[in-house]
């Protein structure tokens, strides 16, 4: 038995079809077909079933696969290891952001990135808190961006910088832009994201700080649904700062405005997380001090804020 042939049944049970197998593994699908017997022969376990035209794994050959999917798993970071260990600032790191934070974080950041490694190759995610926590644990990325704090055992977690919320509302809502009337923000109905998405958590305390309800008809996927719907007059929510610089521009020709919380306003901290002794620490904090300069850059102030509420 050796890794390729593990190779072959992990495609065969990801394809479920020898002939999209063979050509996911670069074989043709006799030699596919061929190794998977001798790995039959040599475990003296069926691994398939008797059928004509699917491709039905025994409950030992599924066994079988999920530990030959951490095997090859182990094996890759055996490699993963190694190369980090030549050069650490090299190869390819994953990292994952939670959605209000990537689509807004990630452009202001990535050049800066790859200019400072020319020898990494960054993938980039968006993921939910507990998809990053598990691919984490599972060691499927590298590194987490989201709000903080967590306190998850066995995982690191260091703060980049923290981020005020901005109101956004149709402009027929209330005249004119800048603080927010709080008798006025009492009377309105919050829209949210849905369940999943920390942010929702975190609006949710802002409705409770400042005694405000929330709409329980809707729920949106993503701040884009949401800033859709104040668009079309159908409520106010709440926006991260990032957010906020990105569309304020836009909003000169649409009828958004956006209204800013007075002291103490409501904030959020937004960090690194990733596994408690990871050899790429010095990579990390690199990449942190970088984000740092270029948020610090786009925000036109210092990273923490003087009577702030941090929500969590």
């Amino acid at each position: 038995m050796n890794l390729r042939d593990l190779e072959y049944l992990v495609a065969l049970e990801n394809h479920r079809h020898f002939g999209q197998a063979a050509k996911a593994c670069f074989v043709s699908q006799p030699t596919l077909s061929g190794q998977l017997k001798k790995l039959r022969d040599e475990l003296g376990v069926d691994l398939l079933e008797s059928t004509p035209r699917k491709v039905l794994f025994t409950e030992a050959g599924m066994a079988i696969v999920k530990q030959a999917q951490r095997t090859l798993f182990e094996a890759k970071e055996i490699e993963t290891i190694a190369q980090n260990f030549r050069d650490p600032f090299s190869g390819k790191v994953k990292i994952a952001s939670i959605p209000t934070v990537g689509p807004f974080l990630f452009p202001l950041v990535i050049q800066a990135w790859k200019i400072k490694f020319p020898k990494l190759s960054f993938e980039l995610l968006e993921l939910k808190t507990d998809e990053i926590l598990s691919a984490l644990k599972r060691g499927e990325i590298d590194l987490g961006i989201l709000a903080l704090p967590l306190h998850e055992s066995s995982l690191k977690e260091e703060v980049i910088y923290q981020e005020q919320f901005v109101l956004m509302s149709h402009s027929s809502r209330q005249v004119g832009k800048g603080k927010i009337n709080l008798e006025w923000f009492k009377k309105q109905e919050l829209m949210l994201l849905s369940e999943g998405h920390c942010f929702k958590d975190q609006a949710l305390q802002v409705c409770s700080q400042y005694d405000t309800n929330h709409r329980s008809d809707f729920f949106g996927t993503s701040l884009l649904t949401l800033k859709s719907m104040v668009e079309m007059d159908e409520g106010v929510t709440l926006v991260p700062h990032l957010a906020y610089r990105e569309w304020s521009n836009q909003a000169i020709h649409s009828e958004i405005c956006f209204h800013h919380f007075p002291s103490p306003a409501p904030v959020r901290d937004v960090g690194l997380i990733y596994r408690e002794g990871s050899i790429r620490l010095g990579l990390f904090e690199q990449l942190k001090s970088i984000s740092l300069n270029m948020v610090n850059q786009a925000m036109g102030k210092a990273p923490r804020l003087k009577n702030a509420i941090g929500l969590k």
